[in-house]
């Protein structure tokens, strides 16, 4: 059995990405994390994971529709402003800390 440990909230000038603050799984099994946000302009969403005593590393990105890198596969609900990382056949090194962000839309009035 592994664990994966999501970071649950992390908020910047009252917009907020939240996480469920963790999920179990049986290795082999698929494991899926939900990110929910309240950032109404965004660009694109990016999931990253951090094992323990290690930075963390980018694992995948989507803007507008479902992506996926090996076991690694991501959807974007824009309109629900949510995402999430499913993990297939799960196996014990998945065991870590798990973040998504936002890349909010910058604009600017000259």
């Amino acid at each position: 059995m592994g664990t994966f440990f999501p970071q649950t909230q992390i908020g910047v000038d009252a917009d907020k990405v939240e996480q469920e603050p963790f999920i179990y799984f049986l290795e082999g099994d698929k494991a899926l994390l939900t990110c929910n946000h309240d950032i109404t302009n965004f660009n694109s969403m990016y999931w990253y994971v951090q094992h323990v005593n290690k930075e963390p590393e980018y694992i995948i990105h989507g803007v507008n529709e479902a992506d996926s890198k090996g076991r690694f596969s991501m959807d974007v609900d824009r309109k629900g402003r949510s995402t999430n990382l499913s993990i297939s056949d799960t196996q014990t090194e998945d065991s870590a800390v798990y973040y998504c962000a936002v890349q909010p839309t910058v604009t600017a009035t000259l």
